[in-house]
């Protein structure tokens, strides 16, 4: 009992100090109100909900109202869209390929020396036109022409040796010669001794004197066979020499320098090749060596009957430019003028850098009106329509990607989308107009276009023409 006693109290403080700290929790219930509050409150909420209604009530009617006046008044008439317009023309058109690149001749030969000397003398100078055959130069020619004589002497030497005065033919035969014959007939007259001695009786015969017979045959065959080698040899120092001579004279004749003849035949151009002197790289009195690292160059000749151009196209057209179309070539030289030629050679290589094909175009020059070393343009007309269809450049108009152009129908004004090729500069009064080829199976030549008012147009459009200019060209 004591034990209880003591514990409750200490449980009531405990509790009452926690009722302390806690916050105070306790719903109160809000007085009610009396009977006249709760009637005018609903008195409130009835006229609002009355308003609410009446504004939406006349909202309504004013809205409906509107759209059925608006409805049944009679629509305004739109304005029709002033523009210009031209007509589809057919022109003839031309494509083309442009290219640039020098001139240059058919042909360029660098003359060059066989043989070193001194020059002697020079017949032509640069600018000169020449033709193969022409001498060009002359060089000091003593040292050679004592190396001709000199060859010479050794083989009048041989062939005093063989008893001979000029050289011998291929067929020659040494036993013709008359010291092979000589011991050709001593080798005969031991050889008959000989068989005389064996037909004489065993009596008659001695052994010494068989032995001399014998060698007598012996040597007379050596010294034949002696005297055709030695024939032989001396025949072959002959050629040699004759060889040497040969050697000798010739670059003697090489002292003097002509014009060569060209070794390939080209197209267009005349049977007799002129050559035009494009340079001279020596003077006389000067020291010349043969061509190498440290040659000297005389002459850089040009045929000029006929240039060529070669030029770098890039790669899209290789399947355009083709052996022997049209090229028409514009030079500073002559700006009024304009001069033609042909595709001659096309590489179909692709150069892996650059990304372009070379061509090689042929340009007739017979009156030498054109000079190697000219910068050309040129055009290569890769195709020709006589009848391409053509609009004004104005009237073409390109929205969100689509190219297209408007005809005028009827009043209406139509899309048409097109394809754009060339364009052609017409000069013609009162100014000049570019032209454009467009392509769409839906023009013919004579259809109107219009040419101005696209900001306010689209498809099917009212328009009506400002100004005729169906006449302009």
């Amino acid at each position: 009992m004591s034990n209880t006693s003591s514990i409750e109290p200490f449980v009531q403080r405990k509790a009452s100090l926690l009722n302390d700290q806690l916050p105070d929790t306790t719903v109160r219930t809000p007085s009610q109100p009396g009977f006249f509050g709760r009637w005018i409150r609903r008195l409130l909420y009835a006229l609002f909900f009355i308003g609410a209604g009446a504004g939406v009530w006349w909202f309504v009617s004013h809205r409906g109202a509107k759209a059925v006046a608006s409805a049944t008044a009679p629509t305004a008439p739109v304005a029709p869209v002033m523009v210009t317009v031209a007509p589809v023309t057919a022109r003839p058109m031309v494509r083309s390929v442009s290219v640039v690149g020098s001139l240059w001749g058919q042909e360029e030969i660098t003359v060059a020396p066989k043989v070193e000397g001194r020059v002697k003398r020079i017949l032509h100078d640069m600018g000169d036109v020449v033709h193969p055959g022409d001498l060009l130069l002359e060089i000091e020619e003593t040292e050679f022409q004592l190396a001709v004589d000199e060859a010479q002497r050794a083989l009048d030497l041989e062939l005093s040796k063989l008893g001979l005065r000029v050289p011998p033919t291929d067929n020659f035969d040494v036993k013709e010669l008359p010291s092979i014959k000589r011991t050709e007939a001593l080798m005969k007259n031991a050889a008959s001794v000989r068989e005389r001695y064996r037909r004489l009786s065993e009596g008659a015969r001695t052994e010494e004197e068989r032995e001399r017979i014998e060698t007598e045959y012996s040597v007379a065959q050596a010294n034949h066979q002696q005297m055709i080698l030695e024939a032989n040899a001396t025949l072959a120092s002959v050629r040699y020499r004759l060889a040497l001579l040969a050697s000798a004279q010739q670059k003697l004749k090489e002292t003097k320098v002509y014009v060569p003849e060209p070794q390939q035949v080209y197209p267009n151009a005349r049977l007799k090749i002129d050559f035009v002197i494009a340079q001279r790289s020596i003077s006389i009195g000067e020291m010349v060596r043969m061509q190498g690292n440290n040659g000297t160059s005389l002459f850089r000749l040009v045929i000029a009957d006929q240039l060529k151009l070669q030029a770098a196209i890039p790669e899209r057209y290789l399947g355009e430019v083709k052996t022997g179309q049209l090229v028409k070539l514009y030079i500073e030289a002559y700006p009024k003028q304009v001069f033609q030629g042909s595709v001659s050679r096309v590489n179909t290589t692709v150069d892996r850098a650059s990304r372009t094909f070379t061509v090689e175009i042929a340009i007739p020059n017979s009156d030498r009106k054109l000079s190697a070393g000219s910068f050309a343009k040129a055009n290569i007309i890769t195709q020709e329509n006589a009848q391409a269809l053509t609009v004004p450049e104005e009237a073409v108009s390109n929205f969100a990607g689509v190219t297209k152009v408007f005809t005028y129908v009827d009043g209406k004004a139509r899309s048409v989308p097109v394809t754009l090729g060339d364009k052609l500069l017409i000069d013609a009064t009162p100014h000049a107009r570019t032209w454009v080829e467009v392509t769409n199976s839906s023009l013919t030549a004579g259809t109107n276009i219009i040419t101005s008012g696209f900001n306010q147009l689209s498809d099917g459009s009212a328009v009506k023409v400002r100004s005729s200019s169906s006449a302009a060209q």
